[in-house]
């Protein structure tokens, strides 16, 4: 499972969509938030860590002042079954997030009649603190730099060459 955290005091997507190995829908747990306690006995399940909300929302008010908890949508990655060596190529996914959403996994070790939840550790969850890369463009005094450089090396070039 991936769950996504977004503040309660933003506006509430209908669902999250996600493309990538395993596409589909993140959709919305619980129209009551999280404002309380642990993530874990929030979603109904036993997971270590429990992950408070203490360890999520000071964060959180940073970018979001007036948040008091969060909304928490849900996306099932199924039976995918992850790389042995964390430098191989797994599960890729991608979703688009509103500010300030944070990203927790779980990962059931167990079966489906004995679940055994493993969540992220809230010091590795992802904080979505900044939206899409924005093309980067080069700074004029980098331009002026890069274009004397080449003026200098046309002229070396016609002195050496063209006598």
């Amino acid at each position: 499972m991936i769950d996504f955290l977004v503040a309660n005091n933003l506006s509430q997507p209908s669902s999250i969509g996600v493309t990538g190995t395993v596409p589909g829908t993140a959709t919305l747990f619980s129209s009551t938030a999280w404002t309380s306690g642990q993530l874990d006995s929030y979603l109904g399940i036993s997971a270590s860590p429990t992950n408070p909300i203490g360890a999520f929302l000071p964060s959180e008010l940073t970018l979001n002042p007036s948040a008091s908890g969060f909304f928490v949508y849900r996306f099932d990655l199924g039976s995918t079954t992850l790389p042995a060596n964390p430098g191989t190529t797994g599960p890729n996914e991608t979703a688009t997030l509103p500010l300030g959403t944070y990203i927790v996994g779980f990962l059931n070790t167990g079966t489906a009649d004995e679940p055994n939840w493993i969540a992220t550790a809230n010091s590795g969850a992802i904080f979505e603190t900044d939206g899409p890369p924005t093309p980067s463009v080069p700074e004029p005094s980098s331009l002026l730099l890069l274009s004397t450089g080449l003026v200098g090396v046309a002229v070396n070039l016609k002195r050496r060459f063209g006598r």
